[in-house]
């Protein structure tokens, strides 16, 4: 073999060796290349499996009371925070006067249970007040020490705030048995919200 077939030769087994190379790594960029899009799909799945699990773990509402994602709401709280089919046993009146309203009282037309509920620092009194199903109520509300609103926020029923030492007068119906709480809305105590409950017991247990 002359010199030049020498060279040949050599440049010939160097050419093969790139091109073992080069298929190499070819083949080496296309295993890097599945193996990242297999981590690609991995994380996809951990984030679908994270996804899916934060819609069923405890949520934390502005009050600060867990309730589950698929627990009913109302308006945005669990429901359960403003009205509950509960009784609770044992329950019982709460002593009221009964009025006759004159006629030009359009919000009254039926005779109605008067109750008269103050608010103060230390809370509303009564904080529970107890009816019959379909009874009409009337809810004389009377800030003592400072003004104050009130709701009932299942009702729908609200007092804008009214100043101590005055009275505000709301007549309502309570057609459904259960327990509705209500609370000041905006003007509260220093000390915070302040709430009670109307109880009221099914027609099957009036009183």
């Amino acid at each position: 073999m002359g010199l030049e077939e020498a060279d040949l030769f050599v440049a010939h087994n160097l050419l093969q060796c790139v091109k073992i190379n080069l298929m190499d790594t070819t083949s080496i960029s296309k295993f890097r290349k599945e193996i990242i899009w297999g981590i690609v799909l991995v994380v996809l799945i951990i984030v679908a499996g994270f996804i899916l699990q934060k819609n069923n773990i405890l949520l934390v509402n502005k009050n600060g009371v867990t309730a589950s994602s698929t627990e009913p709401m109302f308006n945005g709280v669990p429901l359960k925070d403003v009205y509950t089919k509960e009784v609770p046993q044992g329950a019982t009146l709460t002593d009221a006067q009964t009025v006759i309203p004159a006629s030009a009282n359009k919000a009254l037309t039926t005779s109605a249970r008067t109750i008269v509920m103050k608010a103060t620092q230390d809370g509303f009194n009564p904080s529970t007040v107890t009816v019959n199903q379909w009874d009409r109520i009337e809810l004389a509300f009377s800030p003592q020490d400072g003004d104050y609103d009130f709701s009932i926020p299942y009702l729908g029923t609200y007092f804008y705030t009214v100043k101590k030492g005055e009275q505000t007068k709301m007549a309502f119906e309570l057609p459904t048995s259960g327990t509705f709480y209500f609370e000041c809305l905006y003007a509260c105590p220093t000390s915070g919200k302040i709430k009670g409950e109307i109880v009221v017991l099914p027609k099957n247990a009036r009183q």
